[in-house]
């Protein structure tokens, strides 16, 4: 099973206090304005919270599987040559970027 591709964003909070998690649309106008990805609320203390960790849920898979693939070639490194290879070790650190800007969305 697949999900919809990111990004996810909270779209709106409506009047009664629900938040709205949508994938934006096309920008040429092909393609619907945008499509809901989930609806929270409403008035839950913690609502806000929520649909900002649903938005999220995109990056942090894509972060998570490259932090994943990025350190077992790093360790792999470690393991064959004692050291890690530049070009990998660019790439870990690109995913721990990548990994701590989407949980800075989630946690926003």
């Amino acid at each position: 099973m697949k999900h919809t591709p990111g990004p996810w964003v909270v779209e709106s909070k409506s009047q009664e206090g629900s938040f709205i998690i949508s994938r934006p649309g096309r920008k040429d106008g092909t393609a619907f304005s945008s499509w809901w990805i989930a609806f929270v609320g409403p008035c839950l203390e913690n609502d806000i919270a929520n649909a900002l960790l649903i938005a999220a849920a995109p990056d942090l898979l894509a972060a998570c599987k490259a932090l994943t693939e990025s350190a077992a070639l790093c360790f792999a490194d470690i393991l064959k040559t004692g050291n890690i290879d530049p070009i990998n070790g660019k790439a870990y650190r690109l995913a721990k970027q990548a990994a701590g800007d989407a949980v800075a969305k989630a946690t926003a």
